[in-house]
């Protein structure tokens, strides 16, 4: 067993913290929860964690790559029930909605963003995205950058807003090099 020694994250209630270990260096992780009373580690799945969701009944982490990716996945923090929602080929990215029923996240193509739902429900939203996207706080839009289609230095990045559901989608600055922010127009 070789054990990472680092706790990944806090459980929002702050009763677990959650880490991985490998058996094998060229394996898939094993995730526990460890109780922050004190006590044994609980296993929660192979593969790497990536966050709680916001109410502290999910763990999302991905893992299990494939032909068609790597797999999202959320795994109950309080029982055994353990579900796939989404395949990528960039499984780094992931951000739940505040209301802990949706989260958005890299998709199966590359560089690719949707809005997936813990029922797996998918919505593509984004095709060529920088990677990276986030919730409001309120939950009603999602941000998620792009690059510039004709830059193939991809120096220009856009951030844009969309609903969730896809509609409205709106750029709201331009980013020419790391710091700088411009304001644009729709």
């Amino acid at each position: 067993q070789i054990a990472l020694g680092e706790p990944l994250g806090w459980s929002p209630d702050g009763n677990w913290l959650c880490t991985f270990w490998y058996e094998d260096p060229n394996s898939h992780a094993h995730i526990s929860l460890l109780p922050t009373s004190g006590g044994e580690p609980v296993p929660k799945g192979r593969g790497r964690p990536l966050s709680f969701s916001p109410d502290g009944r999910w763990l999302m982490y991905y893992g299990g790559w494939h032909f068609t990716g790597w797999h999202y996945r959320i795994v109950s923090v309080a029982g055994e029930e353990d579900r796939l929602l989404a395949t990528s080929y960039d499984a780094t990215m992931a951000d739940w909605a505040p209301d802990s029923r949706q989260f958005v996240c890299a998709a199966p193509g590359w560089r690719d963003i949707s809005h997936v739902t813990i029922d797996g429900e998918e919505l593509p939203l984004a095709s060529g995205g920088g990677g990276t996207a986030s919730w409001s706080p309120s939950g009603d839009l999602i941000s998620f950058s792009l690059p510039d289609d004709w830059d193939l230095k991809h120096e220009a990045i856009f951030i844009h807003t969309i609903r969730p559901d896809g509609t409205d989608e709106v750029r709201v600055s331009q980013t020419v090099s790391p710091g700088a922010m411009y304001r644009t127009h729709r």
